[in-house]
């Protein structure tokens, strides 16, 4: 094999670059746009026969600050609070709060009381009414009541991934977050080139 096919090669798959007058240069990982999967918790949701939710608390409370700017509407305006247990095999895995726009004549409410838009968004059946979502994932501590819940001391380190879920207009109907401890769910992501 030549040397210029085995640049061809490498630049068919993405491992180098060339520059005109200048030469050939390995291609860096771009960490940036590596992605990181869920598929831990898309398995709690999938697994309908040993996972289920208990609501623990739902109620109209007026939007505080962070709520009504993540949901774009006034503070103080009503909103649904939901808060929710997720088990699996009867031991609790995450702690769930979201803050829903108050509108009786959306679907969205119906579908979040029973847990449907959950379901349907974790295991990627489409029974839902949300179109998309934000997730950002950030490290915190258990508190006390959380703790309680899932059955372990204050002050673990926990994963806490906050969502906010738009519906098909692109409006935010939903925010909120699930936190478990930290030993309960792993993220991976694959960087460089994967065959």
């Amino acid at each position: 094999m030549t040397v210029r096919r085995a640049v061809n090669i490498l630049l068919d798959q993405g491992l180098v670059t060339t520059v005109q007058g200048r030469g050939t240069f390995v291609k860096s990982l771009e960490l940036g746009s590596s992605t990181f999967a869920l598929d831990e918790l898309q398995d709690i949701f999938r697994d309908k026969e040993h996972s289920k939710v208990q609501l623990l608390r739902t109620r109209i409370v007026p939007a505080s600050e962070n709520v009504a700017h993540a949901l774009t509407i006034p503070p103080g305006a009503r909103v649904i609070y939901i808060r929710r247990l997720l088990l699996k095999n009867d031991d609790p895995i995450l702690c769930h709060e979201e803050h829903l726009i108050y509108d009786p004549t959306r679907p969205v409410v119906e579908a979040e009381m029973d847990v449907t838009s959950l379901y349907g968004l974790f295991s990627g059946t489409g029974e839902t009414g949300i179109k998309r979502g934000l997730l950002v994932i950030r490290s915190a501590l258990l508190d006390e009541e959380n703790a309680a819940l899932l059955r372990a001391k204050p002050s673990t380190p926990a994963f806490c991934l906050e969502h906010t879920f738009f519906d098909f207009n692109n409006q935010p109907v939903s925010y909120g977050y699930f936190i478990c401890s930290s030993d309960r769910l792993k993220f991976s992501a694959r960087v460089g080139i994967w065959d």
